[in-house]
């Protein structure tokens, strides 16, 4: 049974749960033997906790913007599941700036012509 890829979008310091729903080919529930292995396809984006019966895991943002896979396999089941991680709100400014130039003097102020020569 081939399932569409689910997406899930995070701002860079949030986590979410997901859980795993074994199914037949009828897409119905199914019973599985054994303990799912998690995977990301980029530690450096995401950090993965799988419970210990495999059947959930908290899927945590690293806090760097950015694209990874999760991938949930047992035996020859697999399950995929996409991750789109996003700037969160803006809680302040940052500041940048340019390299340091030195000033130009000011021009000497105009003569003014003497009156009544």
């Amino acid at each position: 049974m081939s399932n569409p890829i689910p997406t899930f979008f995070l701002e860079d310091d949030q986590q979410l749960t997901l859980t795993i729903e074994p199914v037949d080919a009828a897409g119905n529930p199914a019973q599985i033997s054994g303990i799912p292995g998690w995977s990301a396809s980029d530690n450096s984006i995401l950090t993965l906790k799988p419970s210990s019966d495999g059947l959930s895991c908290t899927v945590a943002s690293n806090g760097k913007i950015g694209s990874a896979n999760v991938l949930v396999t047992l035996g020859s089941l697999t399950g995929n599941a996409s991750f789109t991680i996003h700037s969160g709100a803006a809680v302040g400014f940052g500041f940048t700036a340019s390299t340091p130039a030195t000033i130009a003097p000011a021009a000497p102020p105009a003569e003014t012509p003497a009156s009544g020569s």
